[in-house]
């Protein structure tokens, strides 16, 4: 019967050690989220290689349209270029220095408009690269939708995000489609309003 026992507590007690390996940021709308979206969230952070290996991550680079971007995410520097306009700020001040064509940009208003602008940039495609990250950050409601299939028909959890007072564009949804299998994120959709169809 002990053994019986210390069985079941020990089954009991995965999911409350799985959100232990991958706490919710400060913020994330646990009580609206769904248990079964948050247990899924908790897969693809797992199979993604863990939450311990992504806050060890540092540097992070991308092309997003032909835009280069590199991102310190233990310092918050920001490298952003677009042609000939190299933009050199930290996300988290929003304070840097701008260059196009090799003159550095000292107006004031011309140089926060380039760095609204690489901070934009950051933001949106930011989010688009790392949002199977970003599934129980800060603002987030997840929802569990259905068991469905991807366009290329494969078996998948569908898991909506909507997000309250965070970000550029709040308004916006996604649908997320994390595959049965491999727990990976495969396919999302976006729109551009809750409501959206």
């Amino acid at each position: 019967k002990r053994t019986v026992l210390t069985l079941l507590l020990a089954l009991l007690s995965l999911p409350a050690l799985a959100q232990d390996r991958n706490p919710a940021a400060p913020g994330f709308n646990v009580e609206a989220s769904d248990a079964q979206a948050i247990e899924i969230a908790d897969r693809v952070m797992e199979a993604l290689g863990g939450r311990e290996a992504w806050d060890a991550t540092r540097y992070l680079t991308w092309t997003f349209f032909g835009d280069d971007q590199v991102w310190d995410k233990f310092t918050g520097d920001f490298r952003y270029q677009k042609e000939e306009l190299v933009v050199l700020m930290n996300v988290n001040t929003r304070e840097g220095r701008a260059w196009k064509g090799g003159d550095e940009i000292t107006d004031a208003a011309p140089l926060k408009e380039n760095l609204d602008a690489a901070y934009r940039a950051w933001v949106n495609s930011g989010y688009w690269l790392l949002m199977p990250f970003k599934l129980k950050d800060s603002g987030v409601t997840l929802k569990y939708v259905e068991e469905g299939e991807t366009a290329e028909g494969n078996p998948a959890h569908v898991l909506q995000l909507t997000f309250e007072n965070v970000g550029l564009t709040p308004q916006n949804r996604y649908l997320v489609y994390v595959d049965t299998n491999s727990h990976l994120v495969t396919q999302w959709a976006f729109y551009p309003t809750v409501d959206a169809e």
